[in-house]
């Protein structure tokens, strides 16, 4: 005769408490194989330790008692390997999820020390909106020949002669197109725009731009220029801006 184990001794060896396992018995994950009906003591083949091992193992991969029952009622060659690429599609989303909160955590990390960073003192003295220039449509602009040759003309309307770190700056407001240059104090030009304000935020938005009132606009700062044998530089964040 097949020997049996106690409760007691199941519960041992598997480092469970004798309550869960009258749980199991309850909701039929794990039913003794002899129940005394007289004393009503639970007794176990040895071939269900490995049964218990097994379904430890499934919980602790995050599989539901729910889960498991339905695997242990079928119990089939096939269903074993089924739950396991079931598993092993639930770690690929986990992995995706702790990833995204990675890049998350050194997104906003790196946005703290912009702001950090966006705390230092600007030496610019005057921001100037020149004159309306060509109204762009998409990144395309950037490469138009037109576009640079109104960009030469009104820097050139100004006498200065220009130098870009990377790309003109421009902005779009109320409807029109302007080109954007940083200036010193003793530099004028008529009509000018001058700012009043401008709250540095972290990340630069070089298309698309909606204006939300008369008096405010979304600014990529790129440019630069040579104004008196002096090169005033631009930046690379966007900035928010509200003009008199």
């Amino acid at each position: 005769m097949e020997p049996l184990f106690s409760i007691g001794e199941m519960a041992k060896k598997s480092q469970l408490s004798i309550q869960r396992l009258r749980y199991y018995d309850k909701i039929g994950l794990l039913v003794p194989a002899f129940t005394d009906p007289t004393s009503g003591y639970r007794y176990y083949k040895t071939a269900q330790e490995e049964q218990l091992n097994l379904i430890q193992a499934l919980q602790y991969m995050g599989f539901s008692l729910q889960e498991l029952k339905q695997y242990l009622d079928k119990n089939t060659s096939e269903s074993l390997p089924d739950l396991l690429i079931k598993y092993q599609q639930k770690l690929m989303d986990e992995e995706a999820r702790i990833a995204r909160k990675k890049w998350l955590i050194d997104r906003y990390q790196g946005l703290l020390k912009r702001e950090t960073d966006s705390t230092k003192p600007l030496t610019t003295a005057r921001l100037l909106l020149t004159e309306p220039l060509l109204t762009p449509v998409h990144v395309d602009i950037l490469n138009d020949p037109d576009f640079h040759q109104e960009v030469q003309k009104t820097v050139s309307h100004l006498g200065l002669s220009k130098s870009y770190q990377q790309f003109p700056g421009y902005c779009v407001l109320d409807g029109q197109t302007y080109l954007f240059i940083e200036l010193d104090h003793s530099i004028g030009a008529p009509g000018e725009r001058r700012l009043l304000s401008s709250e540095r935020q972290a990340f630069v938005t070089p298309q698309n731009w909606k204006t939300p009132s008369e008096n405010e606009n979304y600014l990529l700062q790129e440019t630069v220029a040579w104004i008196n044998q002096e090169l005033v530089r631009g930046y690379s964040y966007e900035t928010k801006l509200t003009f008199e």
